[in-house]
């Protein structure tokens, strides 16, 4: 059975490639690798976050740029202007990927060799690019892509 830092850099190895297929299935969104090297910080951004348990335990942490909440949240379900009721929330359409993302990543049967995954619900808070957008980026295992446009990260670290 491989160790926890083995098990947790193989799941790293999948989430980019989990995130980019959740966009385009969910919000016709495609996410390739950015042009650029040095990725610039976005100007808006949220921190997502979705703890697991199960053969290793940790968090997959995501940040997205404001603005791409909102290009999937209208991608899903287009505004309705005479019903503004109807409409997705950004930060909701965030969540839900990153759910979509993490369904896919542990219900994978590779990863699941080793037993099975227990996921949480995502959680949402601000997120000061500005400030910490490059630790986030160099950290072990992300997978930074460019989604149309804005800016999405995404690592698995353990607990």
């Amino acid at each position: 059975m491989p160790d926890q830092s083995e098990q947790i850099a193989s799941l790293n190895s999948e989430a980019g490639e989990k995130l980019a297929e959740a966009m385009e299935t969910m919000a016709f969104v495609s996410a390739l690798p950015p042009d650029d090297a040095q990725v610039a910080a976005p100007t808006s951004a949220v921190l997502l976050q979705m703890k697991f348990t199960g053969p290793v335990s940790g968090v997959v942490e995501m940040v997205a740029a404001d603005q791409l909440g909102q290009t999937i949240a209208e991608n899903i379900l287009p505004p309705d202007p005479s019903d503004p009721s109807t409409a997705i929330s950004g930060d909701d359409a965030l969540k839900e990927l990153l759910n979509v993302t993490c369904g896919s990543l542990f219900r994978n049967p590779a990863n699941q060799k080793s037993g099975n995954f227990d996921i949480a619900l995502p959680q949402l808070t601000k997120f000061d690019a500005t400030k910490d957008w490059s630790r986030f980026v160099e950290s072990k295992g992300t997978t930074v892509l460019d989604a149309e446009g804005s800016l999405i990260a995404i690592h698995v670290k353990a607990a």
